[in-house]
């Protein structure tokens, strides 16, 4: 699939990689000491898996490499601290917890709506808060 088709934003938020797997590159700055430390999560859905995993995961100079390589591949970055915090004690190559159903497919709902818009032309929808207090799931999937 070639990178061109991919829609872009000054900050790359996308669901879809450039083979056309739906991805998620979350990045969080958090305090270490006195300086910034950044973290970062990559998430991947396929079609027949139960739910996204977490493909990588870092902090510092992993998580800037997490961030250029989403950048690189036409990956979107969505920002969130919190969303990050929770993804960090998620094991590489993990499905996330249930507790993130809701907010993750949300996230994937918007970016799916993020390029369907510019494809469009049409005025980009506003980022669902992923800072809510999350909930655990009800009923079914």
């Amino acid at each position: 699939m070639a990178s061109e088709n991919k829609p872009r934003l000054p900050l790359p938020v996308n669901a879809v990689d450039k083979s056309g797997r739906p991805t998620l590159a979350t990045p969080a700055a958090e305090q270490d000491g006195r300086r910034p430390l950044q973290s970062a999560v990559a998430l991947a859905y396929r079609e027949g898996e139960s739910a996204p995993k977490v493909v990588a995961k870092g902090r510092g100079l992993v998580a800037e490499q997490i961030i250029a390589v989403a950048a690189e591949h036409g990956v979107f970055v969505h920002e969130s601290k919190e969303l990050v915090s929770l993804l960090m004690d998620v094991d590489l190559d993990g499905q996330i917890p249930p507790l993130l159903y809701r907010t993750i497919a949300e996230l994937l709902a918007w970016l799916y709506h993020i390029e369907e818009a510019q494809k469009a032309g049409q005025p980009l929808p506003p980022a669902p808060d992923t800072s809510a207090p999350l909930t655990e799931p009800t009923g079914g999937h």
